[in-house]
């Protein structure tokens, strides 16, 4: 008497037993538009700081003129090139914190969360200094526009979607 082979059940014969199965594929998934809104956002939150510093840094036309001539007006005695070296070394510094912010906004569209994150204490921190300063002098849309893009910004890059691409593309 013979018996029928099942069909559901394999001959262990059969079964190579030295096979390994690939891999499971990586999901794809691809990269928000948001994300790209977010970057323009903290960018624009960002010129301003770039355009003051540099322009303080260089100190160019009716700027650097009308600088020399408040600080000769309001303290005779003191030396102006030293003050408008302050201004320019001022100016220095915060048009690079401006150009790092915005590289940092632009990196963070890339699968790395430390620029994510960097990009994220730079947005708090203007965003702290500006509210700070509105409360200090009178709030201006500058200074209200440049808290509104960096939050939003922010936001931008940490929404669900934004997450799903980061976590999946790591």
């Amino acid at each position: 008497m013979s018996t029928i082979p099942d069909p559901g059940v394999p001959d262990p014969a059969a079964v190579d037993t030295t096979a390994v199965e690939p891999a499971p594929a990586r999901l794809r998934i691809g990269r928000p538009p948001e994300m790209y809104l977010g970057a323009v956002f903290l960018t624009l939150a960002a010129l301003p700081l770039v355009l003051i510093g540099a322009g303080l840094a260089l100190l160019v036309g009716p700027l650097g003129t009308t600088l020399r001539q408040r600080v000769t007006e309001a303290a005779p005695g003191a030396d102006v090139a030293q003050v408008v070296l302050a201004f320019q070394a001022g100016g220095g510094v915060l048009a690079a914190v401006g150009l790092v912010f915005v590289a940092l906004a632009w990196l963070a569209l890339r699968p790395r969360r430390r620029a994510r994150t960097a990009v994220t204490v730079l947005a708090a921190l203007e965003m702290a200094l500006l509210v700070f300063a509105m409360v200090v002098t009178a709030p201006d849309p500058v200074s209200i526009g440049m808290t509104l893009l960096a939050g939003a910004g922010v936001a931008l890059l940490y929404l669900p979607r934004s997450e799903e691409f980061l976590v999946a593309a790591v």
